[in-house]
């Protein structure tokens, strides 16, 4: 394993590659997974994009005797595509196999330069090779050569300290700028269903007061209605007085009471009908300025949102700022 490790390092360093493919099938797929994950924690700045396909394979076993078929044994197995590369595309980022780099904290990252890689990396094949019992000395030999191998210049363990603060600086100013843009989108949606709310409250109320100013109409036509049929009946009053007072018959008299009566009953049953409009219309108008009252106390709510929305807005930004001039200050 240490020896391939050194092969792709070189390989994508030294020879200066994009990218590595590495296919793993059936059960060698952990082993796969092992080495790309080697490979990301020794070079640094490696995405790493994984993919699954499949494969069919086919075995054929060819008769002993003769006369007899071949047997032809199919089978399908997963394959695992591992790319590790510097420079990933947009579509590869979207893709849901994407991963990406370790930060810089999780790499010990390889050396090509140092000898002591190579000689580390044949002592670790020779050594699985001879495979050592337990309490060996070896095993304290190559700890030993471990730790004389890891050692670094001060300078270079305070520069890797301090990009690493860097880069944790950067990540929480990311983050933080991530909360602030998702709580930004909450608050706009939520001002946005607000006054989509009231927009429809609104063209409601509009829709009943136009119902309301149709039925007035239909109660208006119907009483100019009435007032013809009353200038009618005055009409006919004054003729039957007239041809009363021209023939004076019992007959006659007769014939004018009933209509008499039958016009005051008429007169009645619509006097009758105009009081139940008028009560009809009575309760339209106190539905309408009901729900005018309702109207008015929900924009003084709504309102009185928006305002709090404000204040916690500036509030949430104040100690937001706050906090970025104490780490400033703490890291100056």
């Amino acid at each position: 394993m240490a020896a391939t490790i050194l092969k792709v390092a070189k390989y994508l360093i030294e020879e200066k590659h994009e990218f590595i493919q590495i296919n793993a099938i059936g059960n060698a797929i952990h082993k796969g997974v092992l080495l790309s994950e080697i490979l990301r924690h020794r070079i640094v700045g490696l995405h790493q994009i994984c993919r699954i396909t499949q494969t069919e394979y086919e075995d054929r076993y060819l008769p002993l005797e003769e006369g007899l078929d071949t047997i032809v044994d199919k089978k399908v197995l997963t394959v695992l595509e591992i790319t590790l590369t510097f420079k990933p595309s947009d579509n590869d980022k979207r893709d849901v196999g994407y991963q990406p780099p370790l930060p810089i904290n999780e790499v010990d990252e390889i050396d090509l330069n140092n000898p002591e890689e190579v000689d580390r990396s044949k002592r670790r094949r020779n050594n699985r090779r001879r495979r050592p019992a337990k309490g060996d000395d070896h095993d304290e030999d190559e700890e030993e050569d471990r730790k004389a191998g890891g050692k670094e210049d001060p300078k270079v363990e305070e520069d890797k300290d301090k990009a690493k603060e860097e880069l944790r600086v950067r990540e929480a100013d990311k983050d933080r700028d991530r909360k602030e843009v998702r709580i930004q989108e909450i608050e706009d949606k939520a001002e946005a269903r607000d006054r989509v709310r009231v927009r429809d409250k609104a063209a409601k109320v509009r829709d009943k007061s136009k119902e309301a100013d149709k039925a007035r109409d239909k109660v208006r036509a119907k009483a100019e209605v009435i007032r013809e049929e009353e200038v009618k009946a005055e009409a006919i009053k004054a003729e039957i007085k007239e041809t009363r007072s021209k023939k004076p018959d019992r007959m006659s008299q007769g014939v004018e009471e009933e209509s008499i009566k039958q016009r005051t009953s008429l007169e009645r049953t619509n006097q009758k009908k105009d009081r139940v409009e008028e009560a009809n219309l009575e309760t339209r108008r106190n539905t309408l300025k009901n729900q005018k009252m309702a109207k008015r106390l929900s924009h003084s709510k709504i309102v009185h949102r928006e305002q709090e929305t404000r204040e916690v807005k500036v509030q949430s930004r104040n100690t937001l700022l706050n906090k970025r001039k104490e780490k400033r200050a703490l890291a100056g």
